[in-house]
């Protein structure tokens, strides 16, 4: 068979490979160039972190330790803005606002505190420069050859001396951090009282501090302040704003207008019972007193009660006499408490046994109602006591009462020398003034 007889399509399959042979070769004049792949892409066979990413090409790796670094150095600035304004509200807000002690659920915050140190600082601050005053005063007319005036000039010497030294033993950090703690405790069952006593016909008003009374006794401690010392300055060196300053001023404006209306309270005839007692330092010697004296009848009562108090009472007062404590007024706060509130409970009548009542410093008593007068005359002497004492008296039957609760007082935040000022002694002068 001739090549000219080959069919068409063996002749191609013939002249295929010829060109494809022909295609491997260089073209002449032209130089050859092997393709490869970029160094980048190349797989190097290292690991990118702890034996990961040894199948991984260069340029992958690089563009995963730049985002790996530009997150770190993402999340270290949110690290330091965080850790910085934790800090900034720690300080401002956190701490401030932890409580130095809770009434009944209220927590009285440590920056109030802070407030009243500084307020009730510069307040008793401005009474001792006003006393040093009057004392200067009253040692030139001491001086006066006249007879007269020196006998003037040595009473008001001697009476701003004692102003002086009631001033100074209340100027330091201690003093000034007790008042404050007890000042603002008893505000918050103050607050708690003033409804109740509304509704029982008493109007708010007398109690509550107007915008009046607030701004008054505000003009008074600015007029005091030391010519040295502006208002301004005062409330920048106490870290504080003049409503700040008014939300004080209303808190002891309450207080005294609670003080007054107790005082009121007490009149020339008040209720007065008259009791005997039995004391005992231990909880299981009054359970066993009292089985005894609860088997007794009504009319043996009294006469057993006096026999047990001889043979078995603490009380060295009552003891010899057989518990007898002689008639107690309302107010009287020589009796404690948690005792004043059985006593002179509404519901109390004559022949009343009490349970052991716990007044405190481990001494449980029993008392026994022998006679109840609801009007008995008060002295004079009496009604100027129970006038000062009103308010102590009332605020601690309110203390002892079961619904109560008061937590522990923060000692540390007590006494922290951040929370008054620099100028405010640790102790009591010894003597002379202070300035503001």
């Amino acid at each position: 068979m001739s090549k000219q007889t080959l069919p068409e399509s063996a002749k191609k399959a013939k002249e295929a490979p010829e060109r494809n042979a022909q295609s491997t070769q260089p073209a002449r004049g032209r130089p050859y160039r092997r393709q490869t792949a970029r160094v980048e892409e190349r797989r190097d066979g290292k690991p990118l972190i702890f034996g990961v990413g040894k199948q991984w090409s260069r340029r992958r790796k690089e563009k995963i330790q730049q985002r790996a670094f530009w997150s770190f150095v993402v999340a270290a600035f949110i690290a330091v803005v965080g850790v910085l304004g934790y800090a900034y509200y720690n300080i401002n807000y956190g701490i401030p606002g932890e409580p130095l002690v809770t009434v009944n659920g209220h927590q009285v915050p440590q920056s109030l505190f802070r407030k009243l140190n500084f307020y009730l600082a510069q307040d008793l601050s401005n009474q001792l420069a006003a006393v040093s005053a009057q004392e200067a005063a009253a040692q030139a007319l001491a001086n006066s050859t006249d007879p007269v005036k020196q006998q003037q000039g040595q009473q008001e010497l001697y009476t701003a001396q004692q102003e002086q030294q009631v001033f100074q033993a209340q100027y330091d950090l201690p003093s000034v951090g007790n008042t404050s703690e007890e000042d603002l405790a008893d505000d918050v069952l103050i607050q708690e009282q003033i409804p109740i006593l509304e509704s029982q016909g008493v109007p708010a008003s007398r109690l509550e501090a107007s915008n009046q009374e607030i701004t008054a006794s505000l003009q008074a401690f600015k007029k005091a302040l030391p010519t040295t010392v502006t208002y301004s300055q005062f409330l920048s060196s106490a870290g504080m704003t003049d409503d700040d300053v008014r939300q004080l001023v209303a808190i002891l404006i309450r207080h005294d207008n609670m003080d007054a209306y107790q005082q009121s309270l007490v009149q020339t005839t008040m209720p007065q019972v008259h009791a005997s007692d039995i004391e005992t330092t231990t909880k299981q010697d009054a359970a066993k007193i009292l089985s005894q004296l609860q088997g007794v009848s009504a009319a043996d009562l009294p006469t057993e009660f006096a026999k047990l108090a001889k043979r078995d009472s603490k009380d060295v007062n009552t003891k010899s006499k057989g518990g007898d404590l002689g008639w107690i007024v309302s107010g009287d706060t020589t009796t404690e408490s948690p005792a004043a509130l059985w006593l002179f409970a509404p519901a109390r009548k004559v022949g009343d046994l009490s349970q052991a009542i716990n007044v405190g410093g481990g001494i449980y008593k029993i008392f026994y109602i022998s006679a109840i007068d609801p009007h008995r005359p008060v002295s004079a002497a009496e009604v100027t006591t129970l006038q000062g004492e009103a308010f102590t008296h009332w605020v601690s039957l309110l203390k002892s009462l079961p619904q109560t609760t008061i937590s522990d007082v923060d000692s540390t935040k007590q006494i922290n020398p951040n929370n008054f000022p620099s100028t405010l002694p640790s102790s009591a002068p010894s003597s002379g003034g202070t300035g503001g």
